[in-house]
């Protein structure tokens, strides 16, 4: 576990001492201290294993690990890695963690408070945390993450895990100081800062986050968060894009204003009716294992995991639309909840065991992804044989489009194929049975059905936002219409299978 990184200045001075003074109650070094857990052995062993699946392959690396305490993920690292520094500011922590696992050999054990540890620059492949920037104010984390720069390797990982929203362990406290922030803060916090170097800018660009599942069964809490950064150039498309899309098309009034229109955790085209009519051609059972790509606020993976019973991974790189589905899932029945995993993270860049998935389901998500050949080979081997692809996704016309067609696409960073092309990289990925569908009557339909209720609700939708986002919804769904009907946007319906081994 991790704990207290000191701010600087008065204000910040106070921050440490409240800090100082929380730890000084839980300074005796146990197991249940760290966790701050009475149930801490229940939990550890299957915690501990998850975190370090999680994490990259250390074989030969050199490992920072801040806010080490008595050793939870020492060894464990050093066992695997060339070499670990072990930090803490509990001197009892350090010291326990000392006599456990000093017998190594190649593990340096350091009492220091991070905000004033000094390292040499690129001497490290990964850093590891485990519960420590929650007791940082964000000033604090915004230095500490430029130091982290310097200390990694180019292409180095940073693995985070933090607490989001509220408190994870039962024991009691008489205060608690700590910063239990949204997944989305910490997104915007960890790759906010940069490093110059002669060959490059720098900063870390998100991997995956996702919550860590042994807390979902246990206390049904899906706001344990586990991050993987790695070090990059700041060129990198994907935090710039995730950046565009979490500052504007999906800000947090954004999706209200969508679920306004789709209805609630929807932000597809028909809310909630068309998901279920979509999930009704899957054969889903309760053994069945989905990844919902482009999850947005959870809602066709709340429907699939209630109604059908199956496990469902929601993937999104919203950082905002993960945050809004874990507010939901927190809400859900034990049984549902379970079921459900999200995660913040970029599809061109997500891996997943080979065979892993019965239905990989795609809801005008790839739009906004250039190289669909390459998503769609992944698709193709993360379905099992026999698995299934539905994918519903906005196209674009056949001939001339119009200019304000072509305005509506490039402002919204859209990516779009006709609906022919896009069929054929399908069956080009591997996949049989591949069938294409333009859904322009079902389309004009939804969006009247949705225009007509949108504005019946005016009233309503004013007092939570204003007259202007309202005509500001209708005339968006008005000029939706129109592409519509002239054939310049097209909904397209995309299934198809990966063929059974013989």
């Amino acid at each position: 576990m991790s704990y207290l990184i000191i701010p600087s200045g008065d204000e910040a001075c106070s921050v440490r001492q409240q800090m100082t003074d929380y730890w000084a109650q839980f300074s005796e070094p146990t197991l249940e201290n760290m966790m701050l857990n009475e149930d801490a052995r229940q939990l550890a062993e299957q915690e501990e294993t998850e975190i370090l699946d999680s994490v990259p392959q250390v074989g030969g690396m050199r490992v920072l690990e801040l806010g080490a305490g008595i050793g939870r993920f020492t060894r464990k690292l050093a066992e695997r890695a060339k070499h670990v520094t072990a930090v803490d500011f509990l001197e009892t922590y350090i010291e326990k963690n000392r006599q456990s696992n000093e017998h190594l050999g190649n593990v340096e054990f350091v009492c220091m408070d991070v905000t004033q540890l000094k390292q040499d620059n690129g001497q490290y492949d990964m850093i590891f945390s485990n519960w420590l920037l929650m007791y940082l104010g964000d000033d604090e984390i915004d230095k500490l993450v430029s130091s982290m720069l310097r200390w990694l390797k180019p292409n180095g990982y940073l693995f985070i895990r933090e607490s989001c929203i509220k408190q994870s362990g039962n024991k009691k406290r008489q205060t608690n100081p700590t910063f239990y922030r949204s997944p989305a803060h910490y997104c915007s916090l960890l790759q906010g800062p940069s490093m110059k170097s002669a060959e490059a800018d720098y900063r870390f660009t998100l991997r995956y986050a996702a919550s860590v599942d042994v807390f979902i069964k246990y206390s049904g809490n899906p706001y344990q968060l586990l991050y993987l950064l790695r070090k990059t150039p700041t060129s990198d498309y994907f935090s710039s894009f995730q950046n565009f899309l979490d500052k504007h098309q999906y800000c947090l009034n954004g999706i209200k204003r969508y679920e306004a229109v789709y209805g609630d955790s929807f932000v597809s085209c028909g809310g909630k009716p068309v998901t279920e009519r979509l999930c009704d051609r899957l054969d889903l059972q309760a053994h069945s294992r989905v990844l919902d790509v482009g999850t947005g606020p959870g809602g066709s993976a709340i429907h699939m995991a209630s109604r059908y019973g199956c496990h469902v991974t929601g993937i999104d790189l919203s950082a905002n639309m993960v945050t809004v589905a874990l507010q939901r899932q927190a809400s859900l029945p034990p049984a549902v909840r379970e079921r459900l995993r999200f995660e913040i993270s970029d599809i061109t860049e997500r891996e997943y065991r080979d065979a892993s998935y019965d239905v990989i389901y795609s809801r005008e998500t790839l739009l906004h992804v250039e190289d669909k050949a390459a998503v769609l080979a992944k698709f193709w081997r993360w379905l099992k044989p026999g698995g299934k692809l539905l994918i519903t996704d906005y196209c674009q016309g056949e001939g001339q489009l119009r200019n304000e067609f072509l305005e509506y696409k490039s402002a919204r960073a859209y990516r779009l194929l006709t609906l022919q092309e896009y069929g054929g990289v399908v069956e080009a990925a591997g996949f049989t049975d591949v069938q294409v569908h333009d859904q322009k009557d079902d389309f004009l339909n939804v969006l009247h059905q949705e225009l007509n209720t949108f504005r019946a609700r005016r009233q309503q939708f004013i007092e939570e936002f204003s007259e202007s986002e309202f005509r500001d919804t209708v005339v968006g769904w008005e000029q939706k219409i129109a592409r519509a009907t002239d054939g310049s946007q097209v909904w397209g319906l995309i299934a198809a299978q990966k063929p059974s081994e013989e």
